[in-house]
């Protein structure tokens, strides 16, 4: 097939569009976590819950299909791009380490600290 044709482009859209859509509102994050924070009480416990649900249940998904797609537009490219590159190799390597320090560590965090914060919002004990 190669790069040049249809099929590689148009795996490489979907990639590109996979990278912006999962990306992107990890990238915002701290923004809206700075919102969250100057709001405080309830309301900034709605941004933050707000925030970790979008990239949770939806961004996640498009950034498990970015090396879906990039695996497709290896095999694709006809010997193009192959699997031995080394940037390939470490884009898939820095990949696997930054998704299970994400599991392992970053989700248990923003958990807990939305469990902090409703537990503030709801005010002190009776």
């Amino acid at each position: 097939m190669g790069v040049n044709s249809g099929i590689y482009k148009f795996v490489l859209v979907l990639h590109l569009m996979a990278a912006i859509a999962g990306f992107g509102p990890t990238l915002l994050a701290p923004a809206f976590g700075a919102q969250a924070k100057a709001r405080r009480g309830k309301e900034g416990l709605a941004i933050a819950e707000a925030t970790f649900n979008v990239i949770s249940k939806y961004a996640e998904w498009f950034i498990y299909a970015v090396p879906i797609f990039g695996i497709v537009l290896v095999l694709v490219s006809d010997d193009a791009v192959k699997f031995s590159d080394l940037w390939i190799t470490l884009s898939l390597t820095l990949y696997i380490v930054a998704i299970g320090l994400v599991h392992a560590i970053h989700f248990k965090n923003l958990k807990r600290m939305n469990a902090l914060m409703a537990e503030l919002a709801a005010g002190p004990p009776p």
